[in-house]
């Protein structure tokens, strides 16, 4: 892992064999014969079936050598990533350019984007790099036009914001695709401005966002098997003694 270009860009592509594997078939999808709620009940089954086989907790391990590197040994994955599907030529499918910071992410949190088929120029992701440590009065905002989505619905919690934030790409400055395949992740900055307006590639983007958070980060974290909520993944040989420690106090 290149760590300077993580520092002075905000992202950076890595290796993990692990994750190689065959394209996912649901790269497809826009060629069936759904509709656009057939596909968002997929969606929803899909995500479902990914919380359900925990595969948070599988891909966690895979990524700690690069995680535990970034953060420390001291590691929380949020349990319940999103799964998104996005169809070529489908803004619906989007939720535009944004920062996570703007949804209540901090910079002491990590995310992770894991594709599950290859993602070209036009398919990908795009990033404006080094704009995780631009104030984010340099970013405005621009009129969301997905649609309501309620707060809590299933819709909400497969990754569509009932309070969208889409940015505008500031003037005179441009993104770049984050070009990535199968077997490779891409670890970002919260804080980093990236996304997409539409798929312009041939293939449907289907990939997870994994995120990471020290478990002694000075913020307010939302634990357990919840959504949004974070849990444990690795715990330093200290933490462990503490814990127990406090745990023996407490039990008399």
């Amino acid at each position: 892992m290149d760590i300077n270009k993580f520092l002075k860009d905000g992202w950076v592509i890595v290796d993990v064999p692990e994750l190689k594997g065959e394209q996912n078939p649901l790269g497809q999808i826009h060629r069936w014969s759904l509709t656009d709620d057939g596909v968002k009940e997929v969606h929803i089954q899909a995500s479902k079936e990914f919380w359900k086989d925990e595969y948070s907790l599988k891909y966690a391990k895979w990524l700690m050598p690069f995680v535990s590197y970034l953060i420390g040994l001291d590691v929380m994955v949020q349990y319940n990533p999103y799964f998104r599907i996005a169809r070529p030529h489908k803004p619906k499918d989007n939720i535009g350019f944004h920062k996570d910071t703007q949804y209540g992410q901090t910079p002491y949190e990590l995310a992770v984007h894991i594709p599950f088929v290859d993602l070209d120029e036009k398919s990908a992701l795009r990033v404006i790099s080094g704009s995780h440590l631009m104030p984010e009065s340099a970013f405005t905002r621009i009129t969301a036009d997905n649609g309501h989505v309620e707060k809590g619905s299933i819709e909400n919690q497969i990754g569509r914001p009932y309070m969208p934030k889409p940015l505008a790409v500031p003037e005179g400055m441009e993104t770049t695709p984050m070009c990535i395949k199968v077997g490779q992740a891409a670890i970002f900055s919260p804080a980093l401005f990236h996304g997409q307006e539409v798929n312009e590639g041939d293939v449907t983007r289907i990939s997870c966002d994994l995120r990471f958070v020290g478990s002694r980060a000075p913020i307010e974290i939302r634990k357990g098997k919840i959504h949004a909520g974070y849990v444990p993944v690795l715990q330093s040989p200290v933490e462990y003694l503490a814990d127990n420690y406090y745990g023996a106090q407490n039990a008399n």
